[in-house]
């Protein structure tokens, strides 16, 4: 019985003594660099949260507020290092620290 994906024919061999496949594509050996940008995750994410800050300010619920924003700067973070301005990683650098303080502090003030 002849198996289609690997042949006999030479015995193609890799480095690791496997034999070679006939596939067309496998995604292990060559990995797609990252797109930059929002995944379809993260980007629903900043939605959600953007939507739970402004009702948070429409209902002066301080603790919601604080923490949505911290969750947006978080997400937004890689977005402001991908800018090639000077100051990119420092910004980006601060918001992260801006969202763990933010973040603590608010769940501090939710329930104390």
């Amino acid at each position: 019985m002849y198996y289609r994906w690997f042949h006999e024919e030479g015995d193609d061999r890799d480095e690791f003594g496997l034999p070679l496949s006939r596939a067309a594509h496998d995604p292990l050996l060559h990995p797609q660099p990252k797109k930059p940008g929002l995944t379809r995750g993260e980007a629903t994410g900043a939605v959600l949260a953007a939507a739970l800050l402004l009702y948070g300010l429409a209902t002066w619920d301080v603790p919601l507020s604080l923490f949505c924003a911290a969750f947006l700067a978080y997400l937004l973070r890689p977005l402001v290092r991908e800018g090639n301005g000077r100051y990119a990683v420092p910004l980006s650098n601060m918001m992260y620290g801006f969202s763990i303080a933010a973040g603590a502090g608010a769940l501090i003030m939710a329930f104390l």
